[in-house]
Order: structure tokens, then sequence, then C-alpha cells
């Protein structure tokens, strides 16, 4: 796929996740979909396939309220999209809302996105906010 049409199959990806549109999320996943979440995160880990992403996904929501990743730059090529922003959110149990820098990494292959792996700037405000 071209740069152009991986671009915007991660602004609708986005879309979806915001909207709390799973089901129609997934289409734009490969089955094999691999997420890899920082280890020292309460929802860290591997998660693989369409089950593993919608389990990282509840894990996600279930320690995040008022959640949103604004993103500035999105980069693409054939095979790759870079989204940068601001992550925002909540943490349930305490109240405490972080923000921070964040980028997520996206690998596509033919339209459907294989693997993400997002990359948080401040793991540690996202585990104090917890305490």
């Amino acid at each position: 796929m071209s740069a152009e049409q991986n671009r915007e199959t991660i602004r609708e990806a986005y879309r979806l996740f915001f909207a709390g549109d799973l089901d129609t999320m997934v289409t734009l996943l490969s089955p094999e979909i691999e997420v890899l979440q920082a280890a020292g995160l309460p929802y860290g880990g591997t998660y693989k396939g369409i089950d593993g992403f919608k389990e990282q996904v509840a894990r996600i929501l279930a320690f995040w309220e008022a959640l949103s990743f604004d993103v500035s730059q999105l980069l693409a090529s054939e095979d790759l999209v870079v989204a940068y922003g601001e992550w925002r959110g909540t943490v349930k149990v305490t109240g405490k809302t972080v923000r921070f820098p964040m980028t997520e990494v996206w690998h596509l292959d033919q339209g459907k996105v294989v693997r993400i792996l997002p990359i948080y700037s401040d793991t540690a405000a996202v585990r104090d906010a917890a305490a």
C-alpha cells in the first residue's frame, strides 16, 4: 500500500478506537497482530492475535478514563506509520491525570496492521499516577 493509504488506515484506527468501535477497528488488523506494551506498565506485555489485541485494549480501558492521544505528526511509508503526539489520561483508581509525549509505531503489511509498538516517554509518570 502507499504511504498515504497507510496514513489514512492509522487515522481511521485512532478514530475508531476513541469512538469505542473496536469491532470495526479490528477489521484494519491482521489476524496475526502483535502489540508490544512496555513491561513496566500495569497493562504491559506482548499481546498476539485479535483476541490478544482486544485483551490489551480492555486492560488499558480498565486502567484509564478520559483517555486521549492528540496526534501532532503522522509519518508514513509503504509499510510503516509513526504517530507522535501527547497522551493524556486519568488513572481510574487514583483520579490522577498525566500527560506526556508518546510515539506509536504501526507496522503494516498489505494494508493491515501487523504490529503496534507504543513508546511512552514517561512510564514512571504512569506508575506514579497509579500509586
